[in-house]
């Protein structure tokens, strides 16, 4: 059973650019947390869910667990950051006296010039398709996804307008057999979800890609172990590919 504790994210920004940022860092916390961000001027602000990173420079966060226990992890904004999430988790085994906490931050990165997608296909159908989309790599770089090195699985925001009113995720497993690698100068096939998730036709949609430019985990690792908790901890930045079309009923129209 998942046993919660009172927790607070502390988050200090050091150092800054002349130019102004408007970056949105979210935090996925328990209910029973607390946000604080100090401001550059030493302003300190309490947070909920999100709030908008105004300044270019490295960024300091501390999670204090039951007032004493901390771990510190940094980043840099810089301008081709796009979005910050910081998740901070806490979990417990019933036959473990110490408690799991997960403390993660990854960056958003606008994406590399020499990688998009040039189409999205699906097999026609009066109401629902799973469409597939054919992403380019014409840089110098082997390409790596989020869940799985060689395997491109990605998300579906509805647009109504230019504007997201809902998500779609498909189902992951991690249990895939390994793929092909995505080298330079060449094309993969990127799905929503591992089973390709179907969506409804008629629609415009924006398809989410996360992927890096060299092979690492999206797992946190463990980095310390006291008498009370263990600390897995993940700081990482991925490139975020998006691309906007509508579902039609005979194919897909890129917007």
């Amino acid at each position: 059973m998942k046993k919660v504790v009172s927790l607070w994210l502390v988050l200090t920004v050091v150092g800054t650019l002349s130019a102004q940022p408007q970056c949105l860092m979210t935090a996925r916390l328990d209910t029973t947390t607390m946000v604080i961000m100090t401001m550059p001027s030493s302003v300190e602000t309490a947070v909920d869910d999100s709030v908008m990173l105004g300044e270019y420079g490295e960024y300091r966060l501390r999670a204090i667990v039951n007032k004493s226990d901390t771990m510190s992890l940094s980043f840099t904004l810089t301008e081709e950051v796009e979005m910050v999430n910081v998740n901070l988790s806490l979990s417990q085994s019933p036959f473990d006296t110490r408690q799991s906490v997960i403390f993660e931050v990854e960056r958003y990165l606008t994406p590399l010039e020499d990688v998009e997608v040039v189409d999205c296909w699906y097999e026609k159908a009066a109401d629902i398709v799973e469409p597939v989309f054919t992403v380019k790599n014409d840089s110098e770089d082997t390409l790596y996804g989020y869940w799985l090195p060689n395997y491109f699985w990605g998300w579906v925001e509805v647009l109504e307008d230019g504007v997201p009113v809902g998500k779609l995720i498909g189902r992951i497993d991690v249990n895939f057999v390994e793929g092909k690698p995505f080298g330079p100068k060449s094309s993969k096939a990127a799905t929503i979800g591992s089973f390709r998730r179907g969506v409804r036709v008629g629609r415009d949609y924006r398809f989410h890609l996360l992927y890096y430019n060299r092979p690492q985990t999206r797992g946190a690792r463990l980095v310390r172990e006291t008498d009370t908790h263990r600390w897995f901890v993940s700081n990482k930045s991925w490139y975020h590919l998006t691309y906007d079309f509508f579902c039609g009923l005979e194919k897909a129209e890129s917007r």
